[in-house]
């Protein structure tokens, strides 16, 4: 009797060890079925690197957070979506003179150049920029789901 008990958890425990298996297995093949019928879409990524020292005294004028919300407004004027990061950007002046700076960091995608031009030349008077830098480059992207 005590032996046919045993035979018979071992047989239940394999049972659910194995549909525990297939499930697994199933569960992974639907995830990656999904993942494999992404479709990308190829689109220009711009991304806009902007120091908020001022040009003529090399100090911040405004805070982090104030030069921001500035450069957002106006990003808000031109599209409807952004991210943005602040980061610590460094520079060498002709002076051989050191500087370290708060930088926004502006990502955009689906826009235009003529919209990143329109956003880059109000950003130059916004916060006294001698220049910022934008860099370009072609993605694949998809909204997932």
């Amino acid at each position: 009797m005590k032996k046919s008990i045993v035979v018979l958890s071992i047989l239940v425990a394999v049972s659910l060890l194995a549909n525990g298996i297939l499930f697994a297995l199933y569960y992974q093949a639907q995830i990656s079925a999904q993942q494999s019928a992404l479709e990308y879409s190829p689109m220009d990524r711009y991304v806009l690197y902007v120091g908020i020292s001022d040009k003529d005294t090399r100090e911040e004028k405004l805070t982090v957070d104030e030069a921001a919300l500035l450069v957002s407004r106006i990003c808000f004027k031109h599209t409807e979506s952004f991210t943005y990061v602040v980061a610590k950007g460094a520079w060498l002046s002709d002076e051989n003179t050191q500087f370290f700076e708060n930088t926004l960091i502006y990502y955009f995608y689906d826009v235009d150049e003529a919209t990143i031009n329109a956003i880059m030349d109000e950003v130059l008077t916004a916060l006294s920029q001698e220049s910022v830098l934008l860099e370009r480059q072609k993605v694949d992207t998809v909204f997932y789901p």
